[in-house]
């Protein structure tokens, strides 16, 4: 898989980060796609933390397993909070 700051991502890489991120938001029931140093990212799991809901978190900057790295590519953004349930 190519750099996530590069400045293009082939259509196959892109299909399998799609299919990565589908993939991780089917089998569990709420997803935090986050970045550790992102305040958004911190607020949104603080509050489910105190709706005292179960989910799964998905540091974009610490994952190193092939195909979450393309997400981090789809996501472009320096701060990130996205939340799937």
């Amino acid at each position: 898989m190519g750099s996530v700051f590069s400045s293009k991502i082939s259509k196959e890489e892109l299909e399998m980060a799609l299919n990565k991120a589908k993939e991780i938001v089917s089998s569990n029931p709420v997803v935090v796609f986050s970045k550790t140093y992102c305040g958004y990212c911190k607020r949104v799991k603080q509050l489910l933390t105190q709706l005292g809901a179960s989910y799964k978190i998905i540091e974009l900057d610490e994952e190193h397993s092939e195909g979450v790295e393309g997400v981090v590519y789809i996501s472009l953004r320096p701060c990130m909070a996205v939340l799937m349930i």
